[in-house]
């Protein structure tokens, strides 16, 4: 009976633990879950450049990825969000090394949105998104630390644009 060498054993496991591993770890780059129905098909930006870049982008791609087009007059809107103040991002240092340099550091990212009805005049929603991050400074390599700041800025960018979207959704559906 032939056995093969231990080397293709240890491959053919590598190769199933990754298809595994690969296809547990799912991306969701399509808006909202796909069992929510979007309220709303048509909005207005308003105030749009008071928002950071990251937002804004995420919030396009949430709207493309839910089937919802942005229009550029109140007319033609079902919805419109005004952003009533710029992006607001704070870091306030939660640790520090004996030498009194920050350590660890709490990233906050807020956003204020109002929405309203253009049909009907009605305000539907007024709320602060708010997401928050802990990060991890490492003195001894600024550079790497400058990277992970943007990576977790980008994050949090996306995880406001959902809400955004999730809460619009909800206030919409609650007054059906």
């Amino acid at each position: 009976m032939y056995l093969p060498p231990p080397k293709i054993y240890i491959l053919v496991f590598l190769a199933l633990f990754l298809s595994v591993f690969i296809s547990a770890c799912g991306f969701h780059l399509k808006g909202l879950a796909q069992n929510e129905q979007i309220a709303y098909k048509t909005v207005k930006l308003v105030n749009i450049d008071l928002i950071g870049l990251g937002i804004k982008r995420a919030l396009q791609r949430q709207f493309v990825g839910s089937g919802v087009i942005v229009v550029d007059d109140v007319s033609d809107a079902e919805i419109e969000i005004v952003f009533s103040q710029a992006t607001n991002f704070n870091s306030f240092v939660t640790q520090r090394t004996g030498q009194g340099a920050a350590s660890s550091e709490l990233l906050k990212m807020s956003q204020d949105i109002v929405v309203n009805k253009p049909s009907t005049q009605q305000q539907v929603l007024r709320t602060t998104v708010v997401v928050f991050k802990n990060r991890t400074v490492d003195n001894l390599v600024l550079q790497s630390s400058s990277r992970e700041l943007n990576r977790l800025k980008r994050q949090m960018s996306i995880e406001i644009a959902l809400q955004i979207v999730t809460r619009i959704n909800y206030s919409l559906n609650s007054l059906k």
